[in-house]
């Protein structure tokens, strides 16, 4: 083997070699933004819950609880959780309007 064919063998290695880690960097990356999306999920899941219990939600959640059609007992709560990279996971459910009680 000439010197040659062993640099242009090094620098054809080099450039696999390097597009392979370009990916590996992306998969980590988009890795790394599916664990927040899911982390900032499961934050809207459990205060949409404690939203419709009608209990606090926590700092950094956004609830918005109105009436669903007219004269129906349905109110549409929205829930809106930003997480820790920016994203926003929107969540919204029907829920039955808790009846007024007497004092």
């Amino acid at each position: 083997m000439s010197l040659l064919e062993a640099l242009l063998a090094t620098v054809i290695l080099s450039v696999v070699a390097i597009g392979c880690l370009e990916g590996t960097r992306g998969a980590a990356r988009l890795q790394r933004r599916v664990e927040e999306i899911s982390t900032a999920t499961m934050r809207a899941e459990s205060a949409m819950s404690r939203a419709v219990l009608g209990l606090p939600v926590g700092d950094g959640v956004s609830v918005q609880r109105v009436p669903y059609g007219a004269g129906n007992r349905l109110d549409m709560v929205q829930i809106t959780v930003t997480g820790t990279g920016g994203e926003r996971v929107q969540l919204a459910r029907l829920v039955e309007r808790a009846p007024l009680r007497a004092r």
